[in-house]
């Protein structure tokens, strides 16, 4: 899948890092994890509750993109965005931000 979003140049990171939580979060609740119990967990706890659901959550922090492993098996990859700049028509310019991402959830959505 895509998604793309139209950003100030200023603010960009904290739009894209919030519509990627909402996949992370969507896709956690797909296979099982229950998200509210771990946005309120301490890192090092949470850290062992994925341990013990056999999950992980790796991050490319020079990237922005994430990998996500359940049960040894690849279930969601969000890419890094691709930004390019834009211009309003009174002149201002913004990101135009192109994200690939991929999860079972999404497959199983738009199947």
């Amino acid at each position: 899948m895509k998604t793309i979003i139209l950003t100030d140049r200023v603010q960009y990171q904290e739009a894209v890092k919030s519509i990627r939580d909402e996949w992370l979060s969507d896709l956690l609740i797909y296979i099982g994890i229950d998200r509210d119990i771990v946005k309120e967990m301490p890192r090092d706890v949470a850290v062992e509750y994925f341990l013990h659901n056999d999950l992980e959550v790796i991050e490319y922090v020079d990237i922005g993109a994430l990998k996500v492993v359940h049960e040894g098996e690849v279930v969601g990859e969000w890419a890094g965005p691709d930004l390019k700049i834009k211009e309003g028509e009174y002149g201002d310019l913004y990101y135009e931000v192109e994200i690939e991402h991929w999860s079972v959830a999404d497959e199983e959505i738009y199947l």
